[in-house]
């Protein structure tokens, strides 16, 4: 009797290891999955982007600061209104928190910070003279807390956002605290071009805003 219920329980174990062992190969697969199509659409936007933008035909009359000028001046585009829903049109890159991630535009489904980083509808094109970028993404542990690790982010650490051919360069200059009610308050420099993210502050009522200044845009 004791034999056949040491059986009975060797079975049980067995049976829980195989169920243990085929989820665990199950969430791998999925990650896996899940990877292989994101870097993918990254890739498919760094081959599409840069012919959204023909920098070479402003290079003709005019020098390189001016070029950068005239970039910065254009009108604001909503993020390509005129791209597939489902496609990426920029990407945000820190590479201290290696971070980069594609970016859908404010009409997409996809542009929910329950699936991706959030372009606010607030939020100016990089190109807009003066504009401030706003993005927006949960912290914490779960799948979609892109932001979880702002906080290792420091003054002076860079902040990269390809769009239409060129890479917008901003430079960490504020972090601050708010209270988590609905409304965020962005203090940044209204003369400059500037990016402002947006996360929760995990496991309390308050908010975490950063504040970056456009630094640089160069062609990659």
């Amino acid at each position: 009797m004791e034999a056949k219920k040491l059986n009975i329980n060797i079975i049980i174990a067995f049976s829980y290891i195989i169920i243990g062992l085929f989820l665990i190969a199950t969430n791998g697969i999925q990650a896996y999955a899940t990877y292989s199509n994101e870097r993918q659409m990254l890739s498919n936007f760094y081959r599409n982007d840069k012919n959204k933008t023909n920098v070479e035909e402003n290079k003709e009359n005019k020098n390189e600061n001016e070029v950068k000028e005239s970039i910065i001046q254009e009108e604001n585009n909503d993020y390509i209104k005129d791209s597939p829903l489902d496609e990426y049109v920029s990407v945000i890159k820190i590479s201290k928190i290696n971070l980069e991630k594609g970016l859908f535009s404010k009409q997409s489904k996809y542009n929910d910070v329950e699936h991706n980083i959030m372009i606010h509808e607030k939020s100016d094109d990089p190109t807009v003279e003066n504009g401030n970028v706003i993005l927006v993404a949960h912290s914490g542990t779960a799948e979609v807390s892109y932001f979880r690790n702002l906080t290792s982010l420091n003054n002076g650490d860079k902040i990269e956002i390809y769009y239409h051919g060129l890479k917008y360069t901003y430079k960490l200059v504020n972090m601050y605290e708010v209270e988590k009610n609905g409304k965020v308050e962005i203090i940044r420099n209204t003369e400059k071009n500037t990016l402002t993210m947006i996360t929760c502050k995990h496991n309390t009522n308050l908010q975490l805003v950063f504040i970056s200044e456009l630094d640089s845009i160069d062609e990659y």
